[in-house]
């Protein structure tokens, strides 16, 4: 069993395959938990909430226009 916070604290930079002695990883595993959690329980941290309002609404995570999209080099700096 694994603890949500736990679950949800993996950032998949795969440091537990390199780390692993006999290179198991358990990244697909955690990114199938986390399919399994949102996608058929509905349970997900809070913070992801607007972002997968945005997804739904705007296609991207930002909830950015998409003839916006391409302002943002312009814009930064």
């Amino acid at each position: 069993m694994i603890s949500e916070d736990t679950l949800w604290a993996c950032t998949a930079c795969l440091n537990c395959y390199e780390q692993c002695p006999v290179f198991i990883s358990g990244f697909d595993k955690i990114i199938d938990m986390r399919r399994s959690s949102v996608l058929m329980e509905s349970r997900f941290p809070g913070e992801l909430k607007e972002v997968f309002r945005a997804l739904e609404r705007k296609s991207n995570p930002w909830g950015v226009e998409k003839n916006e999209r391409a302002d943002w080099p312009r814009t930064s700096g």
